[in-house]
Formats: C-alpha cells, structure tokens, sequence
C-alpha cells in the first residue's frame, strides 16, 4: 500500500477525549494513511489514546514527548503500511 493521504494538524493538546473524538473523526473522514500531530502536549501518548485518536488501525507510530505542558509531535501511519525500517527523534523532530 503506498500512502495517498497524508494530514498534519497543530492540535493544540491531546489530552482531553473531546479532541481525541475531533482527531479521530477528521482523519476517518479523509481517509488519512499518515498523520502528524503537533502539540500534543503530552509526556507520554499511550496505546490507547493513540487509538481512540486516529482508530484501530493507525498501530504504527513515532512520538516526541511534549516538555512539560508545550510542544510533543506524534506521527502516526496505517498499520498496511507496514513497521517503521528506521526512525529518528530530535530535539524538535521526528
């Protein structure tokens, strides 16, 4: 499978259920194969809001935790995609 659709969103936090429910509405809606989220705004992005964010079948991600209450970038892509070969996290990268 090769990516049609790729989404970048500033999401200004993915702490609160209400925008997990947002994220993972628009992505169903365009049928997204690779997001990336800016601003998480999270330390820590666990399993099961990584799927209750973007669905069941985004399993494959790369995250760089926010520091404190700012920044954390999360890419995620389609689990037909297939795993990561390699993957690099900097400072303010992923």
């Amino acid at each position: 499978m090769n990516p049609s659709k790729i989404v970048t969103w500033n999401v200004r936090g993915l702490n609160s259920v209400a925008r997990q429910n947002s994220v993972c509405t628009f992505v169903d809606a365009v049928k997204a194969d690779i997001v990336c989220i800016q601003e998480t705004k999270m330390e820590q992005i666990s399993r099961r809001t990584l799927l209750s964010s973007l669905g069941s079948d985004f399993d494959n991600s790369v995250e760089l935790p926010s520091d404190g209450a700012s920044g954390g970038l999360l890419v995620a892509w389609r689990h037909a995609l297939g795993p990561a070969i390699a993957t690099r996290v900097d400072a303010h990268s992923v």
